[in-house]
């Protein structure tokens, strides 16, 4: 039948004038579908290396926080050794010097007490005139047994005990020949000191000794 309208053509299929026809998605080639998800891909591989990045960076800051803790731990602790050494070593250096110098306070005595009896023995067998001078007393003459009580061994103790209970006895007897009158007795009280005097100076001889023994461990401690 005709109309006179020609051919019928449907107006939908026609673009506008002025309008951009957009591609349809199912056209994409799988080319550049392989770009898109490789793409895609790197930016979830760059997200998820930067997350293993961050999480291994933050177990190595801990690692090294608790390890410079352990080290700080340990350099105290060393430090604290050292001061404790330090200390140690100082009070033992101080009851060295005090022993050292009661040692040498007790041979003070000692060596007095040898130079006293010879310069009394003198002066009873010779009457010199004038007389020779007494020997100066050492300061801690009568702190002897007490300083070699307190500082030296038990033997060394002992033995400064004896040393002077033979110079007392020589004093005395000494004094007993000085008192005697004139006559057969005097001879015999002289001979009496000097025994006395021999008495000191063979004990002088073995106390030096250990004093001497004694004083050297003292000197070289132990380390």
């Amino acid at each position: 039948m005709g109309l006179g309208l020609g051919r019928w053509t449907d107006c939908r299929s026609r673009p506008k004038a002025g309008l951009k026809v957009v591609a349809d998605p199912a056209a994409v080639t799988p080319s550049e579908w392989s770009a898109i998800i490789a793409g895609a891909a790197a930016l979830v591989g760059a997200a998820m290396g930067s997350v293993a990045t961050f999480l291994v960076t933050a177990r190595q800051v801990r690692s090294a926080e608790r390890e410079g803790g352990r080290q700080r731990t340990f350099d105290e602790g060393e430090r604290q050794k050292q001061r404790e050494h330090e200390l140690g070593m100082a009070r033992e250096e101080r009851e060295q010097q005090r022993k050292r110098d009661a040692y040498l306070a007790v041979m003070q005595h000692l060596t007095w007490g040898q130079q006293y009896t010879r310069w009394r023995l003198t002066e009873l067998k010779w009457r010199l005139s004038p007389p020779a001078k007494e020997p100066d007393a050492p300061d801690l003459r009568g702190e002897s047994e007490a300083i070699a009580a307190l500082f030296t061994s038990e033997r060394a103790a002992d033995m400064v005990v004896e040393f002077n209970k033979r110079l007392f006895d020589f004093s005395r007897k000494a004094e007993a020949y000085e008192a005697a009158l004139p006559g057969m007795e005097r001879p015999a009280k002289l001979g009496e000191a000097k025994d006395a005097s021999e008495l000191v100076f063979s004990y002088a001889v073995e106390l030096r000794a250990c004093l001497r023994e004694e004083l050297g461990n003292v000197a070289r401690p132990e380390v």
